[in-house]
């Protein structure tokens, strides 16, 4: 039986800066060939990321689609956006391969769920549970037993201990720790910098040495 060698094409989506990070770990993989990028501003068509090109805007995502494009990274840092974007192309059946960096430490029960992003230097123990569209950022340190939800992003150089508990939706600013068996809610924002010492409640904005409570947040 022959083996083909042909690459899978792909299209990012989101031009930021942390299409940089995808396009990194995309070009050590050797399956993927990535087309080009899509971003939201349609005045962004033509300008380049590295040597890449945006060859369109988020209204044309149909248009692609319907060409037969149907591999999909999503680059965007933003929860809500990055989730609506997720749930858009599940939709249309379209494939979000997970990314995961060479550098990566993970034990063997890790379950590798769709669209999640390990970067750089990332170390999950064992008994933890990262869902669907979760981005774990350069440096991220998750101990065991711990629970990421979906759509979450964990900014880079965090350390998640034990036993902790991370709602759908929520951001963990960079460099902070939540301490063991800490719940952090759903659609929470935890400031740069914060020491988690007690449960965070759901659609707040914490930060602090401790985290305390800054304000409510309009979903």
């Amino acid at each position: 039986m022959m083996i083909s060698n042909k690459k899978k094409k792909c299209l990012i989506l989101g031009m930021g800066g942390h299409s940089k990070v995808v396009i990194s770990i995309l070009e050590s993989y050797k399956d993927y060939e990535i087309v080009g990028l899509i971003d939201k501003y349609p005045g962004n068509v033509g300008k380049q990321v590295g040597c890449y090109n945006v060859i369109g805007h988020q209204e044309d995502l149909d248009d692609f689609i319907r060409k037969g494009y149907n591999i999909y990274f999503i680059a965007i840092g933003d929860n809500y956006i990055r989730g609506k974007l997720f749930n858009y192309l599940k939709s249309f059946n379209c494939e979000i391969p997970p990314l995961i960096h060479r550098s990566v430490r993970h034990e063997k029960d890790l379950i590798i769920k769709e669209g999640i992003q390990l970067c750089a230097g990332v170390i999950v123990a064992t008994g933890v549970s990262i869902a669907e569209n979760a981005i774990i950022n350069t440096g991220v340190i998750i101990d065991h037993e711990s629970v990421i939800g979906k759509n979450c992003h964990i900014s880079s150089g965090v350390t998640i201990t034990g036993k902790v508990y991370i709602g759908e939706n929520s951001f963990i600013g960079a460099g902070s720790t939540v301490l063991p068996f800490i719940k952090v809610g759903n659609d929470t924002i935890v400031g740069a910098g914060s020491v988690v010492v007690e449960d965070i409640p759901d659609n707040v904005v914490a930060y602090g040495m401790p985290a305390r409570v800054k304000r409510v947040l309009k979903i």
